[in-house]
């Protein structure tokens, strides 16, 4: 699967009311910037995970996996586009089609910046991996 066409196609256009933009991709990674923020995109055989980057006070960054808050707010509706893929490929564009639909019905605040949701709930975060810090590094 090429990665970088999957994300133009199914998630590029809903970001992009938010000014967050795709800046580097490759075969199984991608990271999106935004104002204050980065999101980092993983795929692993038939699963994409979503994590939410931002550089914390000692100016490292920091990923914070979006799956709990995902859980929590998208809706059946939300889940309702995935259909019924058969291939692999398949299967992870509708998983980006309903991070498309769910991100932008559901988490405006995360996408517009503001950082409200991950100061109110107690979130694990880790060390941004290379190719985060690579794409990140001098714009966030």
């Amino acid at each position: 699967m090429d990665l970088a066409t999957t994300l133009t196609e199914k998630l590029q256009p809903a970001l992009e009311r938010f000014n967050v933009r795709l800046i580097r991709a490759d075969a199984t990674e991608a990271i999106f910037l935004g104002s204050t923020f980065g999101l980092h995109l993983f795929t692993f055989r038939d699963d994409v995970d979503l994590f939410y980057i931002e550089r914390g006070a000692d100016s490292k960054l920091m990923e914070y996996a979006l799956r709990p808050l995902v859980m929590a707010r998208f809706t059946s509706e939300d889940n309702a586009v995935y259909g019924d893929p058969v291939t692999t490929r398949e299967v992870l564009a509708a998983g980006l089609a309903v991070y498309a639909v769910g991100l932008c019905a559901r988490c405006e605040d995360l996408l517009r910046g503001e950082k409200a949701w991950l100061r109110r709930d107690v979130w694990e975060g880790s060390p941004a991996n290379e190719f985060a810090e690579a794409a990140l590094k001098g714009k966030l």
